[in-house]
């Protein structure tokens, strides 16, 4: 991936924008953080085919709990993407998890 994103930033000002290579290599700067997000979560698909729901399902997360989150925040105001993905999500809640499970374990002892 390393080396894909290093040609694509070679070929800039040496392919014209608006031609098919041009215009696919832009796209591959402008999306490079959704492309690449495989990397770092194994249970994402390399492809775009995927729905957010297949996406939640298969991570584990309760799909429509998602969007109820992702909606509320939307209503808030939030711009930034990242916060906004399932990933961003589970990780909120197995936070919110681990503190209730210390929560517990600590009252019990």
């Amino acid at each position: 991936m390393e080396k894909l994103r290093a040609w694509c930033e070679s070929c800039r000002g040496q392919v014209e924008p608006r031609c098919l290579l041009g215009t696919a290599v832009g796209y591959i700067r402008n999306q490079w953080v959704r492309l690449s997000r495989f990397l770092e979560y194994a249970a994402m698909d390399l492809t775009n085919n995927e729905t957010t729901l297949t996406t939640c399902h298969k991570m584990g997360i309760d799909p429509r709990a998602y969007l109820r989150d992702t909606l509320r925040r939307l209503l808030a105001g939030e711009k930034d993407l990242s916060v906004l993905l399932p990933e961003s999500y589970a990780a909120r809640v197995a936070a919110v998890t681990a503190k209730a499970e210390a929560a517990t374990t600590a009252v019990a002892a």
